[in-house]
């Protein structure tokens, strides 16, 4: 009998987005479901995925190790795959100017990171709805920005100015909040990026799941280091892109991209 192919991954949720699209790959390709790992903490965001078989390792996300180590304990048969590309004592070797172009390598998937989507087909439109509801009723305008400024990995120091900016370019667009939204599983947060204008965000896991709403313009600050390896790759859906630095001398071009992304939106819906 052929072994079971069984991804690996060590990180946190907006990681984890960036590896899931391997295993859609597999199945596609082969119709075959492969086993995927992940830390306990963040196993809760494979339950949006039919297409592979979730399992959560009760071991710290850095532990790469061990977290390998409990998967085999579980299926020793399996061919394992191990996406992690960083963790305690643990490093596979870099070939690749970019961690997650690292990972993605690691992976063994034959297709670009960029051409392979990231899929949610278990979602439930129930709870989806009760949270735009809960998250949009305070809007005095239809039309909305989707904004994400809070990160653990990577914290941006300059959110009450952004949030000006992005309130001086579009006076006419409510904001929400994205990065304060707490779900029940963090892809539900796809309903409220779906019917957004656009998505503002720092290098967080909205960065990430925005990959699942490709048709969504994206204004990107990505972190500044400690160094380029660190920083997420560009995706063709980011009309705008800066790094924290580069935030405070490029306020200007920031605010009239998004400024014409929207009024041209709304010429286009009018």
């Amino acid at each position: 009998m052929k072994p079971v192919r069984h991804f690996v991954f060590g990180g946190r949720f907006g990681d984890v987005c960036h590896s899931i699209p391997a295993a859609f790959e597999y199945w596609t390709r082969t119709g075959e479901k492969p086993r995927f790992t992940v830390a306990s903490e963040f196993a809760s965001i494979l339950d949006g995925c039919s297409y592979l078989q979730p399992v959560s390792a009760p071991v710290p996300w850095q532990r790469i190790n061990d977290i390998v180590a409990y998967s085999k304990s579980l299926y020793p048969n399996d061919e394992y795959v191990v996406m992690a590309c960083y963790g305690l004592n643990y490093s596979p070797g870099y070939k690749n100017h970019s961690y997650l172009r690292e990972s993605w390598r690691l992976s063994q998937c034959p297709f670009p990171p960029e051409t392979v989507p990231l899929i949610f087909d278990q979602r439930d439109a129930v709870r989806e709805e009760t949270l735009y509801s809960v998250h949009t009723q305070h809007l005095k305008f239809k039309n909305y920005i989707a904004v994400s400024t809070t990160g653990k990995s990577s914290p941006f120091n300059h959110t009450p100015t952004l949030l000006a900016d992005i309130q001086q370019a579009c006076p006419d667009v409510g904001i929400v909040d994205v990065g304060a939204v707490r779900a029940t599983k963090v892809y539900d947060v796809l309903t409220l990026l779906e019917r957004a204008e656009a998505l503002v965000t720092i290098d967080t896991l909205h960065l990430h799941l925005s990959a699942a709403v490709p048709d969504l313009p994206v204004f990107a600050l990505v972190c500044d280091g400690p160094s380029l390896w660190n920083r997420t790759d560009w995706r063709p859906q980011q009309v705008w892109r800066a790094s924290y630095s580069e935030y405070l001398s490029l306020r200007a071009s920031f605010r009239s991209a998004l400024s014409s992304h929207v009024k041209n939106l709304s010429r286009m819906v009018g």
